[in-house]
């Protein structure tokens, strides 16, 4: 696992696995200090104290995770900090949310 190797920011992209698994990996990979990035789960970013949620294309709807955050669902600081306009020619939209680090 690359947090094993000391680096400060993992992104998790598991797309086939259960929820409850991926809830482990990702607080198990949390607990080594790394701030961790949850690859198109924002339930699973939230549940575990993710440090961000990455959404993209076949994600939740954009707008939809803003009114959902912005609702009082979500702890204050996880709001959007990135938008890309369109993501590396893709022509697909992407979003990003982020804890506030301190």
């Amino acid at each position: 696992m690359a947090v094993a190797a000391g680096v400060d920011w993992v992104q998790i992209r598991e797309k086939d696995m259960a929820t409850r698994e991926l809830l482990a990996l990702v607080r198990e990979a949390a607990l080594t200090g790394a701030r961790i990035i949850v690859n198109d789960r924002l339930d699973v970013a939230l549940a575990s104290g993710a440090a961000g949620v990455h959404l993209g294309g076949e994600s939740l709807p954009a707008r939809d995770a803003i009114r959902w955050c912005r609702s009082g669902n979500a702890p204050a600081e996880f709001l959007p900090q990135h938008r890309a306009g369109t993501a590396s020619g893709s022509g697909r939209r992407e979003l990003r949310f982020f804890r506030a680090c301190v």
